[in-house]
């Protein structure tokens, strides 16, 4: 049996994709307060975003504008970037103004003590930059810029770029060989000039490194982490309720999930991915097992299949959420940075079917234009009778108001043909 959902406007069937005026993964995520005093970062520093964010992580930024996620990134260096854009640290614009542009978010780093080192040290800075992602493309005065603070308190900019379409991530490399740089409360800030009032004009941040002994040709970071979030065990949706899984778990589980590792070392590195599957609610182990072994080159990328399993967990009644965390991990090599070295991904089996992963990177809708009706359709297959409750839709906030603009919401409860 297939349900189909028509939405129904006075609009011509005309898409459009449209920046977000809002950032709800924010607003449903809103800050904890941080009671630890700040430290000194030491070196190496290494900061790759490998964390869920949605803020920077308070113990190393001193703001929070930037966004932390995996989601507004494409073919990331590995598993999370800060991205930088229109909205503030509450997820909501800057201004509401249509036209307002200017200085925007700010990634400011906690202090550095380098009053005992000296130019001969050779410290250096690199990060890796995008601009657009999976959002829209900053234009060519949306700049990103990157300040040093010297000794005299004052913010030098060193380095800048100007908007472009999407490009693959780059990597800058910088000294910190300056003397004005070389005090006790050295510290460094991004910052970009975007629209303020959307997510649009995106830049994404990843794998800032800090250290001593290194040049402007240093690239090396001998490191092996996930990258992008894995695949579904899901074959058509992100999420359903548990009992339509249970009674065909044949047909609607994936046949493997899609996981990519990336090796930055200079020389071929072996891996061995572990697996462990947990229902959260109840701590119930469902799944474990290790891949073989295998080989990633030199500086490059690798996808690794990892085989779907049998869930055999009954649920409490028909009713209860099942939460099937899926943890992938490899043991680190000597010497690497352990954080990046895990990822995980939950499914929801709730009371609902959907499509999304839950985060939006780009609003969408039809262009209004009279006399011309026109459907927007999604279409669900039930494998048992069930009673359809309620619709969820993120409505993104509109500037202006979205006052006075309706639809229709039909439900096609049986059809012919399903397709």
């Amino acid at each position: 049996m297939c349900i189909i959902l028509f939405a129904f406007n006075q609009m011509k069937a005309q898409e459009i994709i449209l920046p977000l005026s809002e950032n709800k993964t924010i607003q449903q995520n809103p800050l904890q307060k941080n009671n630890h005093k700040k430290t000194r970062a030491t070196l190496p520093f290494i900061e790759d975003f490998s964390y869920e964010g949605p803020y920077p992580d308070q113990n190393i930024w001193l703001d929070k504008q930037a966004f932390i996620n995996n989601t507004m990134c494409q073919n990331p260096i590995n598993r999370g970037v800060a991205t930088l854009d229109g909205l503030n640290e509450f997820g909501r614009p800057y201004f509401k103004d249509q036209i307002a542009s200017g200085l925007a978010d700010s990634l400011t780093s906690t202090t550095f003590n380098f009053s005992t080192f000296t130019p001969a040290d050779n410290i250096f800075l690199s990060f890796y930059y995008q601009p657009q992602g999976l959002g829209f493309a900053p234009e060519t005065d949306d700049s990103l810029f990157l300040y040093f603070k010297n000794n005299n308190n004052q913010w030098i900019r060193v380095w800048e770029t100007r908007g472009t379409p999407l490009q693959a991530f780059k990597i800058v490399v910088l000294p910190i060989t300056d003397n004005q740089y070389l005090h006790n409360s050295f510290q460094f800030r991004f910052v970009n000039i975007a629209s303020l009032n959307t997510n649009d004009d995106i830049w994404n941040i990843d794998y800032i490194k800090i250290d001593k002994n290194r040049s402007l040709a240093d690239s090396i970071m001998n490191d092996i982490g996930f990258t992008q979030e894995p695949t579904s065990i899901l074959k058509n949706y992100t999420a359903m309720p548990y009992r339509h899984f249970k009674i065909n778990m044949a047909q609607e589980l994936s046949s493997n999930q899609m996981i990519e590792v990336a090796n930055y070392y200079n020389n071929n590195q072996s891996v061995a991915i572990h697996h462990v599957a947990t229902e959260l609610n109840s701590a119930t182990p469902i799944s474990a097992f290790s891949l073989t072994p295998f080989t990633i080159g030199a500086k490059s990328t690798i996808f690794q299949n990892i085989p779907s399993y049998p869930i055999n967990y009954n649920a409490p009644n028909m009713y209860t959420p099942v939460l099937i965390e899926n943890k992938y991990y490899f043991e680190a090599l000597p010497g690497d940075r352990t954080q990046n070295d895990t990822i995980t991904r939950t499914n929801v089996f709730d009371n609902y079917f959907a499509y999304d992963d839950g985060t939006a990177e780009k609003s969408y809708f039809l262009l209004a234009a009279p006399n011309y009706p026109a459907k927007t359709a999604l279409e669900f297959t039930l494998n048992q009778a069930d009673s359809l409750r309620g619709l969820m839709v993120h409505f993104g906030a509109q500037v202006p108001t979205a006052l006075d603009k309706y639809f229709s919401i039909v439900l096609y409860k049986k059809i012919t043909r399903c397709k």
